[in-house]
């Protein structure tokens, strides 16, 4: 049977009857209930139409509508947590849940307490409505899924949900969000899956036509589809608040729904055809991740074995065997290279052969001397040529036999691996013993002396000389054989040792092969089982009885307990601020202000008290002429623009539906200089503009060095289309310089001033503003006369939001940072990226400064709503680490009518008013109590340090003569003591804390990104990103790394810079524990001195080091070759081998990257730290000094005392009356 044709229902029952059967018997519960849930579908021939999308695109409303009845739940943030399926037929509600046995409650049900079923996704799988409905044929449902809010919601709900019993299948996406990658990567997916889909646009109500015509939205929309290669069947834009909206197409999706439902039958077959093989595949999937786990643990033992040589047993008993003959195997080697040293050995040469002869002929018994004394002489005759042959023999043996054997013989030993030098001294050392009598004994008697006996003679004096060598040899070879034996025996040990390690790796690998055989057997399987050819005769009655049993499992019940029918209801009343860290002080400003005059003027005229009066009249003058720096950032397309105007309360700044605002814009106080509406716009220079396009392009390396260079260079590039691959942000950055050069190019690197009609221009034209670096715009209004500068910087997508540093140095320097997102939009990627680095250092500033605003908050439909979108974005922060969030729900367009109008906005559903001014009462206590409260506690520790000083002065001045001399004295030698405890105070142990610190802040950097790894690998590789032929898919994945690798180094760099501002912080407070150590030291010395606090210091961050330049192109060369084609990659779960290959490669250098910037924030910090204490012991030594001059001056003996308990009770009653 060819599975590729269609199917019947006479042959799609046994099949996935058969398939429950072996599911089962294979312990895949998952795929079994599944396969029973395709059974029944063909039994009742279910049709089912399900709608799934992201959580705010109105999937829910979109269904109650289609349905005529308010069923599902509908919300701003996500509702739907299990799979809803809604029916026509006898009035019930079916809970499945995931732990106990479904109920169903029959008729008078609470649909309020059935949809807080639908939003319990841990305890309810699945619901289950039916009732009456007129809209909905018998034999069709509809299904709504959980939203899809992230790749992972993507994931979950193709692998957890019941796709397998969807027919065909709505995507709805929001107006805002058409393309985002998410949504597209999963109709990717859905239609490989073979399932028919269908797209909604929802909420076309948004559109502005005076912003963008319909008809070039609605191309983009399928502009975007065809890049992707997704071929709905249809593509719906549609509102269901005003169904008589032009361009609404809710009537055209209806009459088409009313077709599909007419056409059924056909569809369930094909689906159930699909989805059986989608279920096989999915349980070979689990099967063979479940075989590759015990695959991958016997690699890691094969990997733990790490045998030297890969070899087969019998090849380690071989060589085994070797060894153990090694000792007797080098004797040969050594008899044999001895006998052949030995017979190439040159002796008997003539002379010595004459030498010979003429000793032999002496030896015969005929010879004779002379013919007087001839015994004698002839006695004297032999001895002199015994000794001349003897000595010219021992010469040529040493020179010829003996020097040739001792080298040959350390030779074969160091062959044979023996360095012992005992042994090889001994060899070196080799000699043997030849006597003269020897040389007689081995003359023959009575053999002449004629020519033939002499090399008779010769020879055999010869062989005697080699079998005495040879038998030395022997004799010194044993030491050699036994060092040998000691050497071969750990050998040995270790063959044996690598026997059992190469049978245990030879068992592992067998093992290894059978597990991937027992994977492709399963697939046989279940291939035979899916084209009918292995069906199994008693699985359909099996299958029927489990399909009863299910229903049987069904408890009936006619209400639920009350416990159960919680469905907790906002609290209407509660407040949208979180959070009020203020610690309010007790002295107001102008208490505090006026404090100090009445101080000065109390204590001009009193010795000591000089740095006091200055420290104070300095905080004095910043109390008076306050300036703070509000930074605002922005989710994409939440409106921050619009949030700026609302706080400005005129439209200052341009508003477009699309991100405006690509630059820095300050919004500031006009001066002398600078008057109301002046511009201050600051032109990049040519070398920013260059790096701008440089990263715009992407991976085209831009040859020119000049900006009109570059710019040509960019049409040569654009023309030929290499261009066509960059991402549409970089795009349209780049096209703007192109378009914008002929007008900027005579401004690059100037600083010009522009008129506050032309300031729209430089902020929304991309033309313009993408040669813009910053802006001060002089503004006079509410909001900048309280010496407020609102900096707007570019939105988090922008290509100039790459300059992390900017925002960085901002969220660190900023007296407040607001944060705008919108009503019920999820946080884009760039988003997230900058949440998680406010949630990085938010508890690292001494207070939290950050506002959170979300915007359009008119959208709400009810206060209920209101309320859930507040708390959802607080959760959603959370899990940045942005704990306790001040929240505040604003409405942007509202709050400009009441500012314009100078009263509230009335008639609203939901809203009383915009919000803005519970945000703006917040701000204001935060600015005027919280920020200046720090100063103020300042001022209050300096006014007590005075107080308390007059005191001592007077107890001083009241003392006797004698006493005060004796004091003076006494005062001499503690001053002496304290200044020497100050100076040689030891720091080691706050060095030790620093270098701790830094340690493990640093320490956990590199878990964090491996713990997100998988993450950015998800949104970097995946179907929608590598997905051409074989060799442009490897392609698209070497730049997919490369962008993985960047964004990493991105994330590295945010780690260490959250460090900086933590260690920074750190700084300050180990200062005052220095402060706090030494005042209990020196009042150990003397009790009445008080040391001032240190001042606070603003550190200068590093400059951080850029991760990975030394990585060339080919370093992930070995990983990118495991990919072989995009089917396998994806289908096969291919790419998890790669994700886990990177990440082993990654790993080494991000430790590597981090244990540099540790050092160097080390060294940095530690530098920056002893400039501070530096700076505190002269703040100190000069405090003491005055001191001094003021002790000095109280022991004066015509001190007037009254004068001094006159001013301490005027200090102290200013004091208490400006704190009551």
């Amino acid at each position: 049977m060819n599975v590729n044709q269609s199917m019947d229902q006479s042959e799609l029952v046994p099949i996935v009857s058969t398939l429950y059967k072996q599911f089962q018997l294979h312990g895949d519960i998952t795929q079994s209930k599944k396969a029973l849930d395709l059974l029944g579908k063909l039994q009742s021939e279910e049709f089912v139409m399900g709608f799934a999308g992201h959580f705010s695109a109105g999937k829910s409303t979109l269904i109650n509508t289609l349905i005529g009845e308010q069923i599902l739940p509908s919300s701003p943030i996500p509702t739907s947590a299990n799979l809803v399926k809604v029916k026509n037929g006898r009035e019930y509600a079916r809970v499945y849940f995931t732990e106990e046995d479904p109920i169903e409650i029959e008729q008078e049900y609470d649909l309020n307490t059935i949809q807080s079923f639908c939003k319990d996704g841990e305890a309810v799988r699945e619901i289950e409505i039916s009732k009456p409905l007129s809209s909905i044929p018998d034999g069709v449902s509809v299904m709504d899924t959980p939203g899809i809010d992230s790749s992972n919601d993507a994931d979950r709900l193709m692998t957890e949900s019941a796709l397998h019993m969807v027919d065909v299948l709505f995507y709805v996406m929001d107006y805002n969000h058409v393309q985002s990658e998410v949504n597209l990567a999963f109709l990717a997916e859905m239609k490989k899956r073979g399932k028919p889909l269908y797209i909604v646009v929802n909420q076309i109500d948004k559109h502005q036509e005076e912003e963008l015509s319909f008809t070039s939205f609605k191309e983009s929309v399928h502009r975007s589809l065809e890049i992707w290669g997704i071929k709905p069947e249809g593509v719906y834009f549609t509102s269901l608040f005003n169904l008589n909206l032009t361009n609404n197409d809710f009537r055209s999706l209806q009459q088409d729904v009313n077709m599909l439902i007419q056409q059924k039958q056909d569809v369930v077959h094909n689906t159930v055809h699909h989805s059986m093989k989608s279920i096989v595949q999915e349980h070979l999937e689990t099967y063979k991740q479940q075989k590759n786990t015990i695959i991958e643990e016997a690699q890691l033992k094969l990997e733990r074995l790490e045998p030297s040589d890969i070899m087969a047993v019998e090849e380690v008993q071989q060589e085994k065997a070797r060894m153990e003959n090694r000792p007797e195997d080098s004797e040969e080697t050594m008899l044999s290279e001895l006998q052949s040293t030995l017979n190439n050995a040159y002796v008997m040469s003539h002379d010595l052969r004459e030498h010979a002869r003429s000793f032999v002929e002496s030896m015969d018994s005929g010879f004779k001397v002379g013919f007087i004394m001839t015994k004698k002489k002839t006695e004297e005759e032999r001895e002199e040529r015994l000794n001349t042959f003897y000595e010219a023999l021992v010469e040529k043996v040493k020179a010829n036999m003996e020097w040739p054997v001792r080298n040959k013989l350390l030779t074969v030993a160091k062959d044979y691996q023996v360095f012992d030098e005992d042994v090889l001294q001994d060899l070196q050392n080799l000699t043997i013993t030849l006597d003269r009598e020897d040389l007689k004994y081995l003359i023959k008697t009575g053999a002449g002396s004629g020519g033939d006996y002499i090399l008779v003679y010769t020879k055999d004096v010869v062989n005697d000389l080699k079998q005495r060598y040879k038998k030395q040899a022997l004799t010194q070879w044993e030491a050699v054989k036994q060092s040998i034996q000691n050497q071969t025996s750990h050998e040995i040990e270790e063959k044996e040792k690598l026997e059992r390690t190469m049978r245990e790796y030879e068992q592992i690998k067998k093992e290894m092969e059978e597990e991937k055989q027992a994977i492709e057997k399963r697939k046989d399987e279940y291939s035979s089982i899916i084209n009918g050819e292995e069906i199994w005769s008693s699985a359909y009655d099996e299958a029927t009885e489990a399909l009863i049993h299910r229903d049987t499992k069904i408890h009936h019940v006619e209400w639920i307990e009350e416990s159960q029918k919680e469905n907790k209801a906002p609290d209407p009343d509660k407040t949208y601020s979180q959070k009020n860290t203020s610690s309010t002080t007790s002295l107001s400003i102008e208490s505090a202000i006026e404090a100090i005059k009445q101080a000065k003027d109390t204590l001009h005229d009193v010795h000591g008290f000089a740095t006091i009066l200055n420290e104070l009249e300095e905080k004095k003058a910043r109390l008076q002429s306050r300036h703070y720096t509000v930074a605002l950032f922005g989710a994409f397309s939440a409106g921050k623009s619009s949030f700026a105007n609302a706080l400005l309360g005129e439209k200052v700044l341009p508003v477009s539906p699309n991100p405006t605002t690509a630059t820095i814009n300050r919004i500031m106080p006009s001066t002398d200089e600078y008057g109301h509406g002046s511009v201050e716009v600051k032109v990049k220079s040519e070398s920013q503009l260059i790096e701008d396009i440089q990263f715009a392009s992407g991976k085209h390396t831009l040859k020119s060095n000049t900006l009109t260079k570059v710019v040509e260079e960019l049409n040569d590039l654009m023309q030929q289309g290499e261009l066509s691959s960059i991402d549409q942000n970089r795009l349209s950055f780049i096209n703007a310089i192109k378009q914008g050069y002929s007008f900027m190019k005579d401004y690059v690197g100037q600083t010009i001033m522009v008129d506050l009609d032309k300031f729209a221009a430089y902020v929304s034209d991309e033309t313009r503003s993408c040669f813009v670096e910053w802006m001060n715009l002089y503004y006079d209004c509410p909001l900048t006369s309280r010496g407020i500068t609102l900096v707007d910087t570019p939105g988090a997508d922008s290509v100039n939001a790459r300059h992390t540093e900017v925002s960085f140095e901002y969220m660190k320097q900023a007296d407040a940072i607001l944060f705008v997102t919108y009503y019920n939009h999820a946080f884009s990627r760039a988003d997230q990226d900058f949440l998680y680095q406010l949630g990085r250092v938010k508890d690292a500033f001494s207070m939290d400064k950050m506002f959170f605003l979300i915007n359009a908050a008119d959208l709400a439909q009810n206060q209920q709503d209101l309320q859930l979108v507040t708390d959802y974005m607080g959760e959603q922060l959370t899990q940045f680490g942005i704990r306790n969030p001040r929240l505040y729900p604003v409405s942007s367009l509202m709050a400009m009518q009441e500012k314009e109008e100078s009263s509230q906005v009335a008639h609203h559903p939901v809203l009383p008013s915009s919000g803005i001014d519970y945000f703006e009462d917040a701000f204001t206590h935060f600015m005027d109590e919280e920020i200046t409260g720090l100063l103020v506690h300042e001022i209050v520790y300096d006014l007590h340090r005075a107080s308390n000083m007059i005191q001592h002065m007077i107890e001083s001045a009241s003392l006797s003569k004698e006493a005060k001399q004796e004091r003076k004295k006494h005062i001499k030698q503690q001053l002496s003591k304290t200044l020497e405890t100050i100076g040689s105070v030891d720091t080691t142990r706050y060095e030790q804390s620093i270098k701790q610190k830094i340690d493990k802040q640093t320490y956990y950097i590199q878990e964090r990104l491996l713990l997100r790894f998988t993450d950015f690998f998800k949104e970097h590789i995946n179907p929608s990103s590598i997905n051409g032929n074989s060799k442009q898919a490897k392609q698209q994945l070497e730049s997919a790394v490369s962008e993985l690798l960047e964004q990493l180094a991105s994330e590295l760099k945010q780690e260490v810079r959250a460090v900086s501002i933590r260690i920074e912080s750190f700084l300050n407070e180990i200062v005052s524990e220095l402060k706090d150590d030494l005042q209990e030291q020196t009042q150990r010395i003397i009790t009445d001195l008080s040391l001032p606090n240190a001042k606070e210091k603003s550190y200068e961050t590093p400059q951080i080091q850029e991760p990975f330049q030394h990585i060339k192109p080919d370093y992930f060369e070995k990983e990118i070759n495991l990919f072989k084609n995009t089917k396998a990659f994806f289908e096969n779960n291919e790419k998890e081998t790669m994700k886990e290959a990177l990440q082993v490669k990654i790993k080494p250098l991000l430790g590597e990257y981090i244990l540099g910037q540790k050092e160097s924030l080390v060294e940095y910090y530690l530098a920056q730290w002893q400039e501070h204490v530096s700076m505190y012991k002269k703040q100190i030594m000069k405090s003491i000094e005055e001191y001094e001059e003021g002790v000095m001056y109280s022991l004066q003996d015509d001190i007037s005392i009254e004068t001094l308990r006159d001013k301490k009770e005027y200090l102290d009653n200013q004091l208490l009356q400006d704190t009551q």
